[in-house]
């Protein structure tokens, strides 16, 4: 069957590198040279690119020869596509270029070789014909997975997400969804702090723990590489030693003191990856992650709907974080009716101020803006009695040091909220009203500090 009757975006797992692209070139006295690459990328049906990084060889012969042919293998079928292509034309920028630059350096930073694998070129081939070959009777067929159309899905739940405006509630039906409709087994929201430069997971689905806190640098691994570049990265075969979403810990830009250190949740094999960044108002407000054991788990369509759903996502992230909150300026916070000194167990809550950590009961909590946030709210209830907190009483103090522009305070109240709860500490904060919030605590804070 010639594959002129099929659409190559029919054949989307050839173009996913589980198995290598072998492809053949000829110098122009007719010498052969067969090499491989790790897979060929689709771009429409008339043109695929290869990544030029190492084909001193093949683009030799190439700038003599402009033709090619090269055999994509589907890894979960087996069967094969067999091409003919004529060189195009080399791009060195545009958004082609970033996407398979991107693609590259992700693998690249995972293995410590960043400084050498650089992508030198995105080569564009037309693509003169190609076969899609017919397995032989006696050969195992494996059933492909179907092409649904989840788009009607992510449509439907675009629009009932824009109904939301609690941010907690948003990112809650969001991980709901993306299990329940799409299949994601294990999946993750982080919010964006571009100041610092740093994505913290937020609230997960699937793992043992929910990871609130934890943090993957800007431009590190999958997650921060879709952060940095603002683009969606799938991956269909990690493989065993391409642990990308796991180099976070060891990456040497967190913290050496490993009790201050909030371990992420996730695989330590994972295969299939997919990153997708939340832009709005043109900025990268967070990251929606999921991962899977099982090869190919994400297709193309899964991209569309994803990215659906982080942009509406991520605009109630930029609603979120608006000066909007201010609307409750006149509010007074709430004493307390009962004495700062409740009955009831002691609850140690030790500070250090060097990078502002907090422990309570000699359990690590959280550090950094979140850290002095919430000691902040211990010592006022313990001097005052009181426990609720208008958010415009945070951003006029002084001792947070909070951003001028762009504080991302309501991530940041989310994102303790979120980590107490985890860890199932004695300590409570929760909304008690728009541009507030509410301490709750079983038991007498008793509070010290060291520089």
């Amino acid at each position: 069957m010639t594959g002129k009757r099929e659409l190559l975006s029919d054949h989307w797992q050839c173009f996913d590198g589980i198995i290598p692209t072998v492809m053949a070139t000829a110098a122009r006295d007719g010498t052969p040279n067969v090499s491989y690459i790790s897979h060929v990328y689709y771009i429409d049906e008339g043109h695929v690119a290869l990544s030029n990084q190492f084909m001193s060889k093949t683009v030799a012969n190439i700038m003599e020869n402009p033709r090619l042919q090269a055999m994509v293998v589907n890894g979960v079928s087996g069967r094969q596509i067999l091409f003919d292509l004529m060189f195009e034309r080399s791009e060195t920028s545009g958004p082609l270029f970033e996407q398979m630059s991107a693609q590259v350096s992700a693998v690249a930073d995972h293995h410590g070789m960043g400084h050498v694998m650089k992508l030198r070129s995105a080569d564009i081939y037309r693509i003169l014909d190609y076969t899609v070959q017919e397995l032989r009777e006696g050969d195992a067929v494996v059933a492909l997975p179907s092409s649904p159309n989840v788009l009607p899905d992510a449509v439907r739940l675009s629009l009932e997400l824009s109904k939301l405006e609690d941010l907690d509630k948003a990112i809650q039906f969001v991980l709901d969804n993306l299990e329940s409709v799409f299949g994601f087994g294990h999946c993750m929201v982080l919010l964006a702090d571009a100041e610092r430069e740093m994505l913290t997971a937020i609230a997960s689905r699937g793992y043992d723990r929910q990871g609130a806190g934890a943090e993957v640098p800007w431009g590190k691994g999958v997650i921060g590489i879709a952060a940095e570049k603002a683009r969606t990265m799938r991956f269909s075969a990690v493989g065993r030693h391409s642990l990308y979403a796991k180099n976070v810990a060891s990456s040497g830009q967190l913290s050496r003191d490993t009790s201050r250190v909030i371990p992420m949740p996730g695989f330590e094999n994972p295969q299939s990856l997919l990153a997708v960044p939340m832009l709005a108002g043109g900025e990268v407000r967070g990251v929606i992650f999921a991962e899977a054991e099982q090869r190919l788990a994400f297709a193309p369509y899964h991209e569309q709907a994803v990215a659906l759903i982080a942009a509406q996502l991520g605009s109630i992230v930029a609603l979120a974080e608006s000066w909007r909150e201010l609307e409750a300026v006149l509010a007074k916070p709430a004493p307390l009716a009962e004495s700062a000194q409740a009955s009831g167990k002691n609850i140690l809550v030790h500070c250090y101020a060097y990078d502002d950590s907090l422990f309570i009961n000699h359990e690590y909590v959280i550090k950094g803006v979140p850290g002095r946030i919430l000691w902040r709210m211990f010592q006022v209830y313990a001097a005052e009695g009181r426990r609720e907190f208008t958010n415009r009483e945070f951003r006029l103090d002084p001792s947070l040091k909070l951003p001028e522009f762009k504080d991302n305070l309501e991530t940041r109240l989310l994102l303790l909220s979120r980590r107490l709860a985890e860890k199932d500490f004695p300590v409570r904060i929760h909304r008690s009203g728009r541009g507030q919030v509410r301490l709750d605590v079983e038991g007498r804070p008793v509070l010290s500090s060291e520089a």
